[in-house]
């Protein structure tokens, strides 16, 4: 196999001989617990596109819509296509690379099925894993295509999943709270109606409008929980003589054990979500103005991760 151009920290070193004798000694990167894991990406994955599609079916049912509704698909049709097309770049320099990649029936599945890059990864993945017995350095293909897997599900956290819960927040829950519209607005009387008029307030939240935001919510704390994790364990097998002082196989390997893996999850769980809630109550207040602020916040945060993000030969950007 050829050798790649650069060696970034989510790139797999080339196939040696199947004969190595680091091959004895390697513990296996595909178990069960990878299996369930994938089982959970990939049903967390269609069930987000399902709750996605439901909230802009419903949006354009109301008799009075909300705001800026076409938000909605905007932030649904953008984080796939983009990350499709992420995926196309992964693909192009495979096919430049690596033999076997350069097919056309690979670039015709890579083209139709753009929208839904993630699940390409995460097939391709769980074929290198599955033939990890026979060579071991499918084990480390495996996890190469879990850390673009997870680059490609950032795209929906940041561009999809966030922007989205934003406004579902927005509109579900400030939009709908009698307190806080006096506390921006002050006492607002309805239309038509005197000063002794009583104004019926807005029901409770139904269990559906809790449960898709919660969904979102969780979908992005797994996501990065996710990415974080795989990334870990690929940099700790390209450069295991950086680890050898560790005592424990699994530290050496950059496994996380299932309870740091739940507090990693619940600390960006309740990290996002807080951030959640203060970019919608910004937006609630203040309208437009929030997307200024996230956007300048995201474009300070990906120079932050473009430059800081250094191997031996300088600065190289991320996968």
């Amino acid at each position: 196999m050829p050798l790649r151009d650069h060696d970034s920290y989510v790139t797999h070193h080339p196939k040696s001989s199947r004969s190595s004798s680091s091959s004895g000694r390697m513990a296996p990167q595909f178990t069960w617990l990878e299996v369930l894991w994938l089982g959970v990406v990939m049903v967390s994955y269609l069930m987000g596109y399902a709750v996605q599609i439901s909230i802009i079916a419903e949006r354009y049912s109301l008799e009075e819509p909300p705001t800026n509704r076409g938000l909605y698909i905007v932030f649904f049709l953008l984080p796939h296509l983009l990350a499709g097309l992420k995926n196309l770049q992964y693909h192009h320099r495979e096919s430049m690379e690596e033999e076997g990649e350069d097919g056309a029936i690979g670039w015709l599945i890579h083209v139709f099925f753009l929208p839904f890059s993630p699940l390409i990864r995460l097939v391709r993945g769980v074929r290198f894993g599955m033939r990890e017995k026979e060579n071991w350095e499918d084990g480390i293909r495996f996890l190469d295509e879990m850390v673009t897997l997870g680059v490609l599900r950032l795209f929906e956290v940041f561009l999809g999943d966030g922007p989205t819960l934003c406004l579902l927040a927005r509109d579900d829950v400030w939009g709908r709270s009698g307190d806080w519209q006096v506390q921006i607005n002050g006492p607002q009387l309805g239309p038509g109606c005197g000063p002794m008029c009583q104004v019926d307030e807005a029901g409770p939240i139904d269990f559906w409008t809790v449960f898709r935001m919660l969904f979102l919510l969780s979908k992005m704390a797994q996501c990065i929980t996710f990415y974080l994790i795989m990334v870990k364990r690929l940099q700790r097998l390209q450069h295991p003589h950086q680890y050898t002082h560790l005592r424990e196989g699994n530290a050496k390997q950059g496994r996380t054990n299932i309870f740091a893996t739940l507090i990693l999850y619940a600390a960006h769980f309740f990290f996002i979500g807080s951030r959640i809630m203060g970019y919608s109550m910004v937006s609630a207040t203040w309208g437009p103005w929030v997307y200024l602020i996230i956007g300048g916040h995201w474009l300070l945060n990906t120079g932050w991760h473009l430059i800081t993000v250094v191997n031996s030969k300088g600065l190289t950007a991320a996968r």
